[in-house]
């Protein structure tokens, strides 16, 4: 099948489409003290997190309880980064034209924060047919060998054999493959862009 024929088309968020992060707004000394805790020393919160384990008014009180930082300081940065996150204009009207291509789904491995202050300022719904998170799902896309993609599926009606999936991650996209879909690696979202107009060009 031809990279123009695919029936649907999923996209990761972070690394994929957009490359903004959680507390970008802190000064880097803090942001660097919570990006370590969360993110290396203690990787199991931030999965709880993403699988819908722990909340983040949760994750701020860890978070604060671990490096000495206000919980104001934490929350206030991380929703303010949540609300300034961006998406390339021409990422946008690519998948906007692909969507005349096929479906189109966001599935990414997300948090609350995501669905509270992103979904909404993006226009996430007016982008994507359907946006789908671990958080709301408990379970990452590597969890239970894929299983996630095996809702997507069924909730779409459409095989995972007629489907793409456009992902920064290699774990990932190896066990896309397996489970017989389509896999393209971008590194950025700078090559998103790039792939996602070679596909309209296809179509053309």
């Amino acid at each position: 099948m031809s990279n123009s024929a695919f029936l649907c088309y999923y996209f990761d968020f972070h690394g994929t489409i957009c490359d903004n992060l959680f507390w970008s707004s802190m000064e880097k000394p803090k942001r660097d003290a919570v990006n370590r805790f969360l993110f290396v020393e203690n990787q199991n919160y931030a999965k709880d997190w993403m699988r819908g384990q722990r909340n983040y008014s949760e994750i701020i009180n860890l978070v604060s309880n671990g490096t000495g930082i206000s919980e104001y300081e934490i929350r206030d940065s991380l929703i303010k980064d949540c609300r300034q996150m961006r998406i390339d204009h021409r990422i946008i009207g690519n998948i906007k034209a692909i969507r005349g291509m096929g479906r189109v789904v966001l599935i990414t491995g997300n948090m609350d924060c995501f669905k509270l202050f992103t979904v909404n300022v993006l226009g996430l719904h007016d982008i994507f047919d359907d946006v789908m998170s671990s958080f709301d799902f408990g379970l990452l896309k590597t969890d239970r060998a894929g299983l996630l993609f095996e809702i997507a599926e069924a909730r779409l009606g459409i095989p995972i054999s007629d489907s793409c999936l456009i992902d920064d991650d290699v774990t990932t996209g190896m066990l896309f493959t397996q489970l017989g879909g389509h896999y393209i690696r971008v590194r950025n979202p700078e090559e998103t862009a790039r792939y996602t107009a070679g596909l309209i060009d296809l179509s053309v």
